[in-house]
């Protein structure tokens, strides 16, 4: 497993501050950002915008806003796993955190790769905020599950 190429492939894929949290024995745990482009911003807005009915309020706008974001990010990061599985020969999971109101230009993701097979999982031990979870790997590529953390 080469650090150096899934950080790279990470960083050409959108991925930004990319950090390496740990690195051992052909596992590798690292976290960046999925920052969110004006066209994805924009569609989120129109989303939530349709999405609300008279009377709603502010927070009924925000929370539409915030799960069509998060399921975006999901998606797109679940195609840039499955790419980097499939161009590396490696596993991979991957978690993404809570989107807060006011910080929803980004979304923090933290992900595990590994040279073998996952016999581990990421947990939420590892994590400081609550998160949903994705895991994906060369054994379920195509059916990604989506699960509470």
């Amino acid at each position: 497993m080469n650090k150096d190429s899934i950080m790279e492939y990470l960083e050409n894929n959108g991925l930004t501050d990319l950090d390496v949290l740990k690195e051992e024995d052909g596992l590798l745990v690292a976290t960046a950002y999925y920052d969110f482009d004006n066209d994805e911003m924009e569609a989120g807005k129109a989303y939530a915008k349709n999405q609300m009915e008279e009377g709603d309020a502010e927070e009924v706008y925000t929370e539409y806003l915030t799960n069509y974001l998060v399921d975006l990010a999901v998606d797109n990061l679940g195609e840039i796993m499955e790419e980097l599985i499939e161009e590396e020969g490696i596993d991979a999971q991957y978690l993404t955190y809570e989107m807060e109101a006011d910080e929803m230009t980004s979304i923090q993701v933290a992900m595990l790769f590994s040279k073998e097979i996952l016999t581990v999982t990421l947990k939420t031990s590892w994590m400081h905020w609550k998160c949903s979870s994705t895991a994906i790997s060369s054994q379920n590529i195509g059916k990604i599950q989506k699960s509470p953390c």
